[in-house]
């Protein structure tokens, strides 16, 4: 089966294979797509909540204009309703937090099979 994209890679079109220029930054430009903006929003909290963000933290970015795809869509619901998405899904999902410390040198003198 002959894919497009499969003959566009082999002449080295695919931007990982491009040398990089002021001319194509590959930097994300947000654009306007067909969906329901309120899914979007509920995918878009859930997402950041999954990672641990606090609900202060998401919130920052849907009331920062320089997050411009969060920020349209607290423009179009509004922040208290954004808040309170935002504070469901928090609620519903819990924030996962976690600390991790290193031992240097650690030993446990009872079982061998420990080490760090």
């Amino acid at each position: 089966m002959h894919d497009e994209h499969d003959e566009h890679d082999r002449h080295g079109d695919h931007p990982m294979h491009r040398a990089w220029s002021p001319e194509d930054p590959m930097e994300l430009n947000a654009a306007p797509v067909d969906g329901d903006p309120a899914v979007m929003l509920d995918c878009v909290i859930e997402e950041y909540v999954r990672q641990g963000w606090g609900e202060a933290e998401v919130m920052r970015l849907f009331t920062s204009p320089g997050y411009r795809a969060t920020h349209e869509l607290t423009q179009l619901f509004g922040e208290e309703h954004v808040r309170q998405r935002v504070q469901a899904t928090s609620h519903r999902m819990g924030t996962l937090r976690f600390k991790v410390t290193y031992y240097e040198n650690c030993q446990d003198e009872h079982d061998d099979s420990f080490s760090v």
